[in-house]
Protein backbone atom coordinates (compact mmCIF):
# COMPACT_ATOMS: atom_id res chain seq x y z
CA UNK A 1 0.00 0.00 0.00
CA UNK A 2 3.14 2.59 0.52
CA UNK A 3 4.61 2.15 -2.37
CA UNK A 4 1.33 2.73 -4.30
CA UNK A 5 1.14 5.65 -2.30
CA UNK A 6 4.45 6.92 -3.29
CA UNK A 7 4.37 6.11 -7.07
CA UNK A 8 0.59 7.99 -7.33
CA UNK A 9 -0.94 4.72 -7.49
CA UNK A 10 -4.55 3.91 -6.84
CA UNK A 11 -5.34 0.53 -5.03
CA UNK A 12 -8.84 -0.34 -5.57
CA UNK A 13 -10.59 -2.35 -2.61
CA UNK A 14 -12.23 -5.91 -3.80
CA UNK A 15 -14.68 -7.73 -1.51
CA UNK A 16 -15.36 -11.63 -2.52
CA UNK A 17 -18.66 -12.97 -0.73
CA UNK A 18 -19.40 -9.96 1.15
CA UNK A 19 -22.55 -8.06 1.41
CA UNK A 20 -22.15 -4.57 0.03
CA UNK A 21 -24.44 -3.44 3.30
CA UNK A 22 -21.88 -5.29 5.35
CA UNK A 23 -18.75 -2.89 4.04
CA UNK A 24 -20.76 0.04 3.68
CA UNK A 25 -22.11 0.19 7.43
CA UNK A 26 -18.90 -1.61 8.49
CA UNK A 27 -21.08 -4.45 10.61
CA UNK A 28 -21.36 -8.12 10.75
CA UNK A 29 -17.89 -10.04 9.75
CA UNK A 30 -16.38 -7.26 8.01
CA UNK A 31 -17.31 -5.07 10.80
CA UNK A 32 -15.09 -6.94 13.50
CA UNK A 33 -12.20 -7.59 11.05
CA UNK A 34 -12.32 -3.49 10.35
CA UNK A 35 -12.45 -2.77 14.07
CA UNK A 36 -9.51 -5.05 14.88
CA UNK A 37 -7.88 -3.52 12.09
CA UNK A 38 -8.70 -0.22 13.63
CA UNK A 39 -7.39 -1.03 16.91
CA UNK A 40 -4.12 -2.73 15.82
CA UNK A 41 -3.53 0.93 13.93
CA UNK A 42 -3.95 3.06 16.89
CA UNK A 43 -1.77 0.31 19.24
CA UNK A 44 1.15 0.57 16.27
CA UNK A 45 0.42 4.57 16.38
CA UNK A 46 1.05 4.70 20.32
CA UNK A 47 4.06 2.68 20.07
CA UNK A 48 6.01 5.27 17.78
Amino acid sequence: MEAGRSKGLVVVPVFYEVDPSEVRHQTGKFGEAFEHLISRISVDNDRK
